[in-house]
């Protein structure tokens, strides 16, 4: 997600016609794109054209090979028709390693890179699809998925085995935007001051980057901005991964480095999975998949998940498309036949008026993808929406995405066109329906519109909410957002933003992103020349954060991943509106602030497990306390006990209904105190003056089992644990402070 600036503004002013006043939203340039007054005779063509897309939707071949395959078979299969070419004339490549697009792959030898999904994995499976000659790069076997090189010729024979599900495109990843340079970032967020104060160096905590290429490490290792044993898994292609590690470096210095530069979010996978084998604590990508699940977790995501456990900690770029974003709830109009009237329905960005075109300008030579996506399920996507580029001028279909969707298939659509005009060309992205099976308002409509030439392709309608990929859509990942070195209490105006709202398997709203860094940083790798300087984006901020993870790590390293996750965020400076927000997370990461919050305090947590949350006459019932501790050595006195339903609590002496039946001195004896008239003097703890590691993960306390016998009273039993500083209260009172930790859990007594 590399961020490119250039000056437009002379040329969007060429862009054409300033008609948009009657669309919400719309700015100078935008054009109201509307089918109704009756298309341009281009738009007819285009028509045309739509019917044979919407008679192709209807085949029944259409279901196991993606129509973006389809296309591209087709495309190689009339080049080698056209046989070579006449004398005076250039003769085509070999292969169709030049057809390669954004969203398809063809090497020199023209085979089509490919995922084959299948109904079952087994070895003869995968045999069966080598011999119809699949080169095969990897397997993902819980995924029944097989990655690889397929020649066209053979694409019908492998859809056509029983065995094989799908054959579609892989998901390409998009960047997200101690030596000769050191980074910014190194004194504005703290890390170089917690270094000389804490003497921590990261030294024994191997970070992982995962990005698109580490093409001239070397240099950056001459200039001693890296060190020389890189563990350089996969090289990639590119250099800002070399600029990443860069900044990994300045931060932690002493942290032992890998590199995964993976090609696909298969490998992507197997890059999160291979750098924990390899012992990484702590992994950082920058790399955004836009056709993995948006509303729900896809394999990368689950890797992450995966990942970000037993004390490793996962950093990833929180992305640059908050002006490259468009989410909105499905504005069903019709009468519109676009683009023909085998499309019922069009959405309609402008409520209360008519706009089916989210109007951009597109450069010279410049590239718009557009990735839609829908609130279904994927795998059994039964909506059916068609993506559509369009011209502003006369509605002419520029490029189109009419995957069909009966059940069986992604909510996903994907487009790409590249201006070859030679001027500035005002564009529109249209969704039209296809078939829907949902009511047309409990749909989603999200998708990402990106330029590869600019940051910001000035979309006529934007939402700068959810506009975090799918596989950075989890606290887990723990995204990073982006203010700049120079202002860095300013969010950048592209960096992506939360929350992020899933749908499967129940919704959930997700605080993200997390964390905050500073970009637009000096990297040797920059200064030579090989990747932006200064390096903007989030790619940039990200690094950062991965660096004083490993800080942390080695000053604490027994700290388990939530506590690790919880003190970067409890420490970070809040920026923006007080607490949490969607732009900025907790606030600026501070490797001071985290340290000495680590170092100079307990920081004790407890957990409370019952094992059950109903429970009957004749059960066992499991009880499990645990501890940890994010900071320094203490000693804790510990509290356990049951609070009854309140006719229970009556019967105990406690006329208020409010008894608590506390387990005392190590389970030898029980005292009932009643909450709201009880002195704290007659608190008695299960055990007193217990002693708390430094940076203890969580561990069990205790563990007992107990009969729920019958006679017992049916209805609600709290069980409630918390911790104290010894003796806390021997002067009657409960003071802020002397409660450390509480932790409850809850069962239902039936008669």
């Amino acid at each position: 997600m590399r961020v490119i600036r250039l000056a437009l503004a002379a040329a969007l002013a060429l862009a054409g016609p300033a008609h948009g006043a009657g669309c919400s939203g719309a700015a100078g340039n935008d054009v109201c794109e509307t089918a109704r007054s009756g298309p341009a005779p281009a738009a007819v063509a285009a028509s045309a054209a739509g019917k044979a897309r919407a008679q192709s939707k209807r085949a029944p071949g259409s279901r196991k090979v993606h129509p973006a395959i389809d296309e591209m078979v087709s495309a190689i299969e009339a080049r080698q028709s056209a046989g070579p070419r006449s004398a005076g004339r250039p003769a085509a490549p070999e292969g169709g390693g030049d057809l390669s697009g954004v969203f398809v792959r063809v090497d020199a030898s023209g085979a089509i890179q490919v995922h084959v999904l299948l109904t079952e994995f087994t070895e003869a499976n995968v045999a069966g699809l080598e011999a119809l000659g699949l080169r095969v790069e990897l397997t993902l076997p819980r995924r029944r998925l097989v990655q690889g090189w397929l020649p066209a010729g053979a694409v019908g024979a492998v859809a056509a085995l029983d065995c094989v599900r799908a054959v579609k495109p892989p998901g390409y990843p998009v960047r997200s935007g101690a030596g000769v340079v050191t980074t910014a970032g190194d004194s504005i967020l703290g890390a170089a001051a917690a270094r000389s104060a804490f003497g921590v160096t990261g030294a024994g905590v191997k970070v992982g980057v995962i990005s698109d290429g580490v093409d001239h490490l070397a240099s950056s290792v001459q200039t001693g901005d890296l060190p020389p044993d890189v563990a350089v898994v996969k090289a990639g292609s590119g250099d800002e991964g070399t600029a990443m590690l860069e900044i990994v470096h300045d931060l932690a210095p002493g942290a032992p480095l890998a590199f995964y530069g993976p090609s696909t979010d298969a490998e992507m996978v197997v890059a999160i999975e291979t750098l924990a084998a390899v012992g990484s604590r702590v992994a950082v990508d920058d790399l955004g998949l836009f056709t993995v699940p948006k509303f729900e977790d896809g394999m990368v995501a689950e890797a992450i998940r995966s990942f970000a456990t037993d004390g490793r900690v996962y950093v990833s770029a929180a992305g640059n498309q908050a002006q490259q974003h468009y989410r909105s709830p499905y504005n069903r109009l019709t009468g519109q036949d676009f683009p023909s009237s085998e499309w019922p329905g069009v959405h309609n960005y402008a409520p209360g008026a008519l706009d089916i075109g989210n109007t951009l300008v597109v450069p010279p030579s410049c590239v718009l993808s557009v990735v839609l996506q829908w609130n279904n399920p994927f795998g059994a996507a039964s909506d059916d929406f068609d993506l559509f580029i369009g011209r502003s001028s006369d509605l002419a279909i520029l490029a189109a995405s009419t995957a069909a969707q009966t059940g069986t298939q992604d909510p996903l659509e994907f487009a790409a066109f590249k201006n070859t005009t030679g001027a500035p060309l005002a564009v529109f992205v249209a969704v039209s329906e296809f078939h829907l099976e949902s009511p047309p308002a409990s749909l989603l409509l999200d998708y990402f519109a990106l330029v590869d030439c600019v940051d910001n392709p000035g979309l006529q309608y934007v939402t700068a909410a959810e506009s975090l990929t799918g596989n950075h859509a989890l606290e887990e990942a723990m995204p990073v957002a982006a203010v700049s070195a120079a202002s860095p209490s300013v969010a950048e105006a592209y960096s992506s933003q939360g929350p992020a709202t899933i749908s499967f398997p129940q919704p959930e709203a997700r605080n993200v992103p997390v964390l905050t860094a500073v970009d637009c940083v000096a990297t040797e790798t920059g200064a030579l020349g090989f990747a932006g300087f200064p390096f903007c984006g989030t790619s940039a901020s990200a690094p950062h954060v991965a660096g004083i993870a490993a800080l942390l790590i080695e000053a604490a390293p027994t700290l388990w991943s939530e506590q690790l996750r919880q003190i970067l965020s409890e420490t970070a400076t809040d920026l923006g509106p007080p607490g949490f927000d969607f732009t900025y997370g907790f606030g600026r990461v501070d490797a001071f602030a985290a340290l000495e919050f680590t170092l100079s305090a307990p920081h004790v947590g407890l957990g409370l497990s019952l094992g059950a949350q109903s429970v009957a006459p004749g059960d066992t019932v499991q009880v499990a306390l645990f501890e940890a501790n994010a900071g320094a050595a203490t000693t804790q006195d510990l509290y356990l006990g049951v609070i009854p339903p309140p006719a229970v609590s009556v019967s105990l002496g406690c006329p208020g209904g409010d008894a608590l039946v506390l387990l005392a001195d190590g389970f030898t004896r029980q005292v009932v105190v009643c909450l709201s008239t009880s002195s704290p003097q007659a608190f008695a703890p299960l055990f007193k003056g217990l002693a708390v590691p430094a940076a203890l993960p969580p561990t069990p306390v205790w563990g007992f089992s107990f009969a729920w016998t019958l006679g017992i009273p049916p209805g609600g039993y709290t069980f409630v644990t918390f911790s104290t500083p010894p003796g806390a209260f021997a002067d009657g009172r409960v003071d802020p402070g002397d409660i450390t930790a509480v932790a409850v859990g809850s069962l239902e007594a039936s008669p």
